[in-house]
């Protein structure tokens, strides 16, 4: 027994060293494979989902650069980096506009066809808010008068009640 995780080990290990070498190797195993489980899992979700890492790494840098002061030299040297990421970031916004108004004019509809169906269905919500709130108010108002009814019949009973304990 002369590998790299027994080497420090004696030749001839006591019982109990045996027993604390098995351990210690099980332990090892297991840290191993969580180790390259939680690997293929990070491998996995940055394939399945790429821009929420994106999204999650730059929050994370975000938060540790607001935390973390900033020396001279660092702002000296960054201060390009953030120069090309604005504009890298500008021309990604731009480029994914472009692109999503081709598709718009490829699929023949128009900024102002967009604009006109866009009011529609701001007309057609404003329409169903008005009509439920009409409802919900009609609904009351008869509640409120079977509330009304049975409260006079209520009243008109412990009257009547009252009057007859009173004879």
């Amino acid at each position: 027994m002369t590998d790299e995780t027994t080497s420090a080990l004696p030749v001839e290990p006591a019982p109990a060293g045996n027993a604390v070498t098995r351990v210690a190797r099980t332990g090892i195993d297991t840290a191993r494979n969580a180790a390259l489980e939680a690997a293929e899992k990070t491998a996995q979700a940055i394939e399945g989902n790429p821009v929420a890492v994106l999204v999650g790494g730059l929050t994370v840098g975000l938060i540790a650069g607001a935390l973390l002061p900033r020396a001279k030299t660092e702002a000296e040297v960054l201060r390009p980096v953030g120069a090309k990421l604005k504009e890298g970031a500008t021309y990604a916004v731009k480029a994914a506009r472009d692109a999503g108004l081709a598709e718009l004019a490829a699929a023949g509809i128009s900024r102002d066809a967009v604009r006109e169906q866009i009011n529609r269905l701001i007309d057609a919500v404003g329409h169903a808010a008005t009509r439920a709130g009409e409802a919900a108010t009609s609904t009351a108002g008869k509640a409120t008068d079977e509330v009304k009814a049975a409260t006079a019949k209520v009243a008109k009973a412990a009257k009547a009640s009252i009057d007859d304990d009173a004879k």
